[in-house]
């Protein structure tokens, strides 16, 4: 199943992402940055040289040649330049980008966005945090207090996530605004005073990765199994996937792949009998007896109407 989460439609022409990003910024480009990350954009730093766009990259010197690969960089784009026509090439690269607004220089959002990597979580131990995620910032940013937010902004007035596309291709953005009350009496995070997170923000967080999950695999199912589908309506695949995630751990599939092979065997018609079949096998088994009896379902001769 992929792993990423592909709007409808196709990559915006870069005329129609400057002209988008122009009219956001106030046609004022010197306060338009983008929060790339390197884990999910294929060779961004090497892309990143040579397109001579400056960027800075948020981990600390010496961790550049380790993780230079998987490095999330705080870039300045400029309308004109060559970064706007390189994030409308592939719709994945504008999908993994946050841009920022801010009225600071590229060093200052570096050394900003340094102080949110490590945070504490609500058991005091300290985890890194990808915020610069344009999966995890909406819900991280649902799931604070309005002090946790002006933190977390600092000098960033706004952050825009691709939130979807006309049918030309033209996209959208959804605006995360910078809290407007108090938020400059507010102490940025630092080593000795770091943002801790709470139980709030990981039930708020997890929900949205179970509905991000739930969506992406709905959107599979329908992928792989159109005839089958056809006639039923996105409200009853939905319950086929809720229905994986709930039946899965009590048959002893916990990671994703093998919850998502449950949802497949399914749509296809997966009854009482099949899972006898998964119960009766021994645990190490059990994920090919699973695969096993979706491919077996797959090949099933439809039934006469």
């Amino acid at each position: 199943m992929p792993t990423t989460e592909a709007l409808a439609g196709e990559p915006p022409p870069a005329n129609a992402l400057r002209a988008v990003l122009g009219a956001l910024c106030g046609h004022d480009d010197s306060r338009l940055f983008a929060l790339l990350d390197g884990a999910r954009i294929r060779n961004l730093s090497l892309m990143l040289r040579e397109l001579a766009v400056p960027a800075l990259g948020l981990y600390r010197v010496g961790a550049d040649e380790a993780l230079g690969h998987v490095m999330p960089s705080i870039a300045r784009v400029s309308l004109p330049g060559p970064l706007p026509l390189w994030l409308a090439v592939g719709a994945e690269m504008l999908e993994n980008t946050v841009f920022v607004i801010a009225t600071v220089s590229l060093e200052e959002l570096q050394t900003h966005f340094r102080r949110l990597l490590l945070v504490l979580d609500p058991r005091g131990a300290r985890n890194y945090l990808r915020f610069y995620d344009a999966r995890v910032l909406p819900p991280l940013l649902a799931g604070s207090t309005e002090v946790e937010r002006a933190r977390i902004f600092g000098p960033v007035e706004a952050f825009l996530v691709l939130e979807g596309r006309a049918p030309d291709g033209t996209p959208t953005f959804r605006e995360l605004r910078r809290p407007a009350a108090g938020a400059t009496d507010i102490r940025p995070p630092s080593a000795t005073d770091p943002l801790r997170l709470s139980e709030r923000h990981e039930a708020v967080l997890a929900k949205d990765a179970i509905a991000r999950y739930d969506a992406r695999c709905v959107r599979w199912l329908r992928e792989q199994f159109p005839a089958p589908l056809q006639a039923r309506a996105d409200a009853d695949v939905e319950r086929i996937v809720v229905q994986a995630r709930t039946l899965g751990p009590l048959l002893g599939f916990e990671a994703g792949r093998d919850v998502t092979t449950l949802a497949e065997a399914l749509a296809l018609g997966f009854g009482a009998d099949d899972e006898a079949e998964v119960r009766r096998a021994v645990v190490r088994e059990r994920r090919t007896v699973l695969e096993g009896i979706r491919d077996r379902l797959a090949t099933r001769p439809p039934a006469p109407p």
